[in-house]
């Protein structure tokens, strides 16, 4: 693996798992949101889980496992997680609670395109704190047309076009559905540059 150079940018992406086996994995850990959807829903809703889907949510957690030990599962006695697996694992929790979440009355009495803007508002203003620390601490800043047209489709295809059409799939399909869409995430992010 290439040296990465010590500037104090590249140090903060470095702790943010910017090594490519790290991302890979961690977006696998990620797709362990649609078993915790239906997880989820079995102890809260009371929603039964069929032998099917029981058998597939061990396939993907062995799946996840065999990725993570790289197919010795006797690794897992002495392996370490470092603080991105763990955050990646929160991450993955929190997203199957949420789309549990938006199966509730509240939710789907809001209309569709009215729910998402209202999510995606309330998360730009939490975050909006960590940007202007971020920019006023030396953070980086896009500074050609090429970078902001990528940072653009990032925003509108990746995350907003993405989201609203997993919005609208647990709306009409309902949450175990919508989280089988996880499953596509590493394939499509791999091709990514």
């Amino acid at each position: 693996m290439a040296r990465v150079p010590q500037h104090r940018h590249l140090r903060r992406l470095r702790l943010l798992g910017s090594d490519a086996d790290d991302r890979f994995k961690r977006e696998l850990i990620y797709t362990t949101s649609s078993p915790f959807i239906l997880l989820l829903q079995w102890r809260f809703a009371g929603r039964r889980i069929g032998g099917r889907e029981l058998l597939g949510m061990l396939m993907a957690f062995a799946g996840v496992a065999a990725i993570v030990l790289r197919g010795d599962f006797r690794a897992f006695a002495h392996m370490s997680f470092n603080v991105g697996d763990f955050g990646m694992l929160v991450a993955a929790i929190a997203f199957a609670i949420y789309s549990v979440l938006l199966r509730r009355p509240a939710a789907q009495a809001i209309p569709p395109l009215s729910l998402f803007g209202l999510i995606a508002f309330s998360g730009s203003l939490r975050l909006l704190p960590l940007a202007v620390w971020e920019f006023f601490h030396g953070g980086l800043l896009a500074k050609t047309f090429s970078a902001w047209s990528k940072i653009s489709g990032i925003i509108l295809i990746a995350s907003l076009a993405a989201f609203f059409c997993f919005h609208h799939t647990v709306r009409i399909f309902g949450p175990p559905t919508a989280g089988i869409t996880l499953y596509m995430m590493p394939r499509s992010r791999s091709s990514w540059p």
